[in-house]
């Protein structure tokens, strides 16, 4: 009965410790891909690059505006980019939600960019090592504007 007894008992810890590992290997890859909340960029300064060259400008890659739920055409950005994005919900006299959502050029879910509560809003949320092909699906009731520059 004892050698039964310790050998169950191995078991459990192996399998124990192998639970523990995967589950350690999946609360790392999923913490990493969970998208965080946006907050305010700090307006960029021009500033000369390291090779004393002017740093390119951003372009307008989208301009959007409307209310309610929509899917943007998709543009396609460099490494960096941002969403300049307002939402207005005076109409309805008490606050309401706007989010945005990334998808990238095959449809799939890159993350939410925005989830915000509020009577109204304006942010710029920075994109850094994402470049590729991109749409934007705007989700609010309320007035708002998107703009992507890249």
């Amino acid at each position: 009965m004892r050698s039964r007894t310790v050998v169950s008992l191995r078991n459990l810890l192996t399998t124990g410790a192998v639970v523990g590992v995967l589950c350690l290997s999946a609360c790392a890859s999923t913490s990493a891909g969970t998208p965080r909340p946006a907050t305010p960029a700090t307006p960029a300064t021009a500033s000369a690059t390291p090779d004393g060259a002017a740093p390119a400008a951003m372009t307008t890659l989208l301009d959007i505006s409307g209310s309610g739920t929509r899917m943007s055409i998709p543009f396609t950005t460099t490494a960096e980019w941002s969403v300049d994005y307002t939402f207005d919900c005076a109409a309805f006299g008490t606050a309401g939600s706007f989010g945005l959502a990334e998808y990238d050029r095959l449809g799939r879910l890159g993350g939410f960019l925005v989830n915000d509560i509020s009577t109204s809003g304006t942010r710029t949320v920075p994109r850094h090592g994402d470049s590729g092909v991109h749409q934007i699906e705007v989700r609010s009731l309320c007035q708002w504007t998107v703009v992507v520059h890249g």
